[in-house]
């Protein structure tokens, strides 16, 4: 199977999830931080939420921690397994290195190429990657899609106020 990764930076994060054609060809959502870095997950944090916040609570997505032949450190903005498990995701991400390839213990996924095949995969059958939603999260989702169609209706509705006011004279 053909997979097209599309990488975004962060200047480009928002102005994509707001496209609904190019949201809508997304299949899975592969959030890659670096287990060497403290502060990489925090990052991948506030974008899912991002995503989550724009209404794009159906997506799968797969964390994928790289640089695992390095020592691993402790995120310090955030807990990542405690905010991934909250959205009744597997933890621990894929573990990948291109430094160390796969001997003999699959489960680790330190082979691209498994990581491939994962991806494909959870691709074909996403409800294990797709986040359930919290009440906290949900309710921000939910605020993100109603207050600006409130907002929309509100001005809609006094727009017609003041044109009949208008055209009455």
């Amino acid at each position: 199977a053909a997979v097209v990764y599309h990488e975004l930076v962060d200047s480009d994060v928002n102005s994509f999830a707001r496209d609904t054609t190019q949201m809508g060809s997304i299949d899975l959502v592969l959030m890659v931080y670096d287990g060497s870095d403290p502060y990489s997950f925090s990052y991948l944090q506030t974008k899912h939420r991002q995503l989550l916040g724009l209404g794009h609570v159906s997506l799968p997505y797969v964390y994928v921690m790289t640089k695992c032949d390095l020592p691993r450190v402790n995120q310090l903005d955030c807990k990542p397994q405690e905010f991934v498990k909250g959205l009744g995701l597997s933890w621990p991400p894929v573990f990948v290195s291109v430094m160390q390839k796969d001997k003999g213990r699959s489960k680790d996924l330190n082979d691209i190429d498994l990581l491939q095949e994962f991806v494909v995969e959870t691709a074909r059958n996403p409800e294990f990657a797709t986040p359930v939603l919290d009440e906290e999260l949900a309710e921000a989702s939910l605020l993100s899609v109603a207050l600006p169609v409130a907002v929309v209706m509100g001005l809609g509705l006094v727009t017609l106020l003041l044109s009949r006011r208008y055209f009455r004279r």
